[in-house]
């Protein structure tokens, strides 16, 4: 755990002071620490797996599965014994809070897409260790666009309610963990001098922490900036179905924060400041 002395000053002016004043907690409730193991934690069960499917060729056959280009392709025991764990849903799950969720996904349109491009995504690029591995990858040589268009397709399949939408959640979020994998095994490959001490593994646990505080409470906090009413159901709806979707790709369970308010303080805290002063030299 690692004493963070730049908390005080993150939550008494500016977005932490918004954000923390939004969720109904006073200064003194933050706490000082974070766990930087976070960093260091990943999704290596699956990179095992891509590592071998890169190697025998399997790999580009699943990819194709599920974009569904081919319903007759020959798949690996270890890929459909990894899918039918994925499809398997915890107890914890609640559908009708996810639909809760999807629905205001969709009713916010243009007011949600603004919010998370230019306040969740964009602002994404702030913190180097979320975006040294796109740099790294090449990722955003191939544009603004091209990255928007994946992230959107994304949130998308997620946030879906036709009859399909638990089939298109699946496979957006194993296509997107099998892709994390890949990336991870280029930039072991490609830069063998990546230092880990300053940005941890790449695509960790707790950069994938953050990418849920974007699509929850940067989300809902930027939708209340722009006056867009939400009940309190949909947006317990979407701290519960982005808790859903984090698990699926790949992070604990017992990691990944549940509440408003502990997701405000204990996650934005550490993510934020702590990135922020102590991981950016």
């Amino acid at each position: 755990m690692t004493k963070n002395p730049s908390n005080q000053t993150f939550w008494s002016t500016g977005n932490g002071k918004d954000f923390r004043e939004w969720a109904a907690i006073s200064e003194s409730k933050i706490p000082q620490n974070f766990d930087t193991q976070l960093f260091y934690h990943y999704d290596s069960e699956v990179d095992e797996l891509a590592k071998k499917w890169l190697q025998n060729g399997d790999f580009k056959k699943i990819m194709q599965s599920l974009h569904g280009s081919s319903a007759s392709i020959e798949l690996p025991e270890d890929y459909l014994s990894l899918k039918n764990k994925m499809a398997t849903v915890p107890d914890w799950v609640n559908f009708d809070l996810i639909r809760e969720a999807s629905e205001l996904s969709q009713r916010s349109g243009l007011n949600g897409l603004l919010v998370l491009r230019n306040f969740a995504l964009l602002g994404g690029y702030y913190f180097a260790n979320l975006t040294k591995p796109l740099v790294a990858t090449g990722s955003l040589e191939k544009g603004a666009v091209h990255r928007l268009y994946n992230t959107l397709s994304f949130w998308v399949n997620v946030s879906r309610t036709s009859a399909n939408a638990q089939e298109l959640r699946l496979n957006a979020c194993l296509r997107t963990r099998l892709v994390h994998s890949v990336s991870r095994l280029m930039i072991e490959q490609k830069q063998p001098d990546w230092n880990q001490e300053q940005y941890g593994v790449p695509i960790n646990h707790a950069d994938m922490i953050a990418t849920n505080i974007a699509f929850t409470v940067y989300y809902l906090y930027g939708l209340q900036k722009l006056n867009f009413d939400f009940t309190e159901k949909e947006e317990e709806g979407i701290f519960h179905l982005w808790k859903y979707v984090t698990w699926m790709l790949g992070v604990p369970e017992e990691v990944i924060p549940k509440t408003k308010p502990r997701r405000c303080i204990s996650s934005i805290s550490g993510l934020n400041t702590n990135l922020l002063q102590t991981r950016i030299r």
